[in-house]
């Protein structure tokens, strides 16, 4: 994802640009860079088993555009928001062999309900595809994985600065049996390695 300093920096230039056009001259793309912005657009991924949607604007010389990556339970789409059509894929997030040779969709736009409308219809090709699980808990268990190689983390950095802090303090060499290394310094990040890894699955 966009870190924040990258965001707010795109968002002046879509601002810049967007102020550059009278509404009256806007593409179904400008339209939807405005709703990006007023933070609107978010609204139009939420549907029943929508679980995550990631917005990547990119302002260019080359050509304005928006791209989305948005997982419904084990489905997944890779949407690109061109000035006048919307290019798309579909696919199954776990079996992510055959990703690259997906075949690519493409609409047709002409204004911001046809982009809306196009959401609504990949939302029903995602939901309507062959490997669609109702009862997916994949991203839950992923989620799970992620909180636990933090927690293993933090275990090792909170011990590690505290034996630091205290060697700087008191100005003396601390002499540290293997079983305390062990069990909070090399386990927890065997945890974190472990854990991590499982997150990325």
């Amino acid at each position: 994802m966009i870190n924040k300093l990258g965001a707010s920096m795109n968002n002046k230039k879509i601002t810049r640009y967007l102020e550059t056009k009278s509404c009256e001259r806007y593409t179904v793309l400008d339209t939807v860079l405005e709703k990006y912005i007023d933070q609107s657009l978010n609204k139009l991924f939420i549907k029943e088993y929508s679980f995550k949607i990631d917005i990547f604007p990119d302002m260019s010389n080359k050509g304005n555009y928006i791209e989305f990556r948005w997982i419904c339970n084990n489905i997944a789409s890779n949407i690109l928001l061109l000035d006048d059509k919307i290019e798309y894929t579909v696919y199954n997030i776990e079996d992510g062999s055959k990703n690259d040779l997906l075949e690519e969709n493409t609409i047709l736009l002409s204004d911001y309900l046809s982009f809306e409308a196009s959401i609504d219809r990949i939302y029903k090709e995602m939901i309507n595809h062959s490997g669609f699980d109702s009862n997916y808990t994949g991203h839950i268990k992923r989620k799970r994985y992620h909180m636990l190689s933090n927690l293993c983390l933090i275990v090792s950095l909170i011990f590690s600065g505290v034996v630091s802090i205290y060697v700087i303090v008191t100005q003396t060499s601390l002499k540290m049996d293997f079983i305390w290394m062990f069990l909070f310094v090399i386990l927890p990040i065997i945890g974190y390695v472990f854990f991590k890894h499982k997150s990325l699955k």
